[in-house]
């Protein structure tokens, strides 16, 4: 027997991503298919997305950031930029904060998770990534900023990332 929905509960609809994690299995070979990237380009806005790819868990990540520059580039992104972020501090600065809420698509590679969660847990970069995600990642061409005063994040940080009105 099924349930009637409880009248009292908020219906909301979650519009989510496009922010990728990846494994490192996905074809990043320049001459093949490549679908599950050319998904991620087609969702980040097609030739005009403007990927964000975030190494920071990559053990060499100038060499993984340059790889997917070149794949996104050839599948037609509008704009692709390397975030690698390498320090706490980086990960709360203004500059990343910028970078994060200017994309159209976040794309995180693989890598050491341990690094990444131990880099990004906390900081502005991650909350400013789960708002993008939150609100669909699809940027409209205007800056954001992360400017919340209600949240607070290591460094002295008391902001999370919306939109600028």
């Amino acid at each position: 027997m099924e349930s009637n929905p409880v009248a009292s509960l908020e219906v909301r609809r979650v519009c989510q991503g496009p922010v990728m994690p990846i494994g490192g299995a996905e074809d990043k070979d320049p001459t093949s298919n490549q679908v599950i990237l050319q998904r991620f380009i087609d969702l980040a806005g097609g030739k005009k997305a403007r990927v964000l790819v975030i190494p920071t868990a990559s053990e060499t990540p100038e060499k993984i950031g340059q790889q997917y520059t070149e794949v996104f580039d050839k599948l037609g992104a509008k704009s692709v930029e390397v975030l690698a972020i390498a320090t706490r501090e980086g990960a709360n600065s203004d500059a990343t904060s910028d970078l994060i809420a200017s994309a159209s698509g976040i794309f995180i590679t693989d890598g050491d998770q341990a690094r990444l969660v131990s880099l990004m847990t906390g900081t502005l970069a991650m909350e400013c990534i789960r708002e993008r995600n939150a609100e669909g990642g699809r940027g409209r061409g205007d800056q954001r900023r992360c400017l919340d005063p209600g949240r607070s994040h290591d460094a002295g940080r008391d902001r999370a990332c919306r939109q600028q009105r």
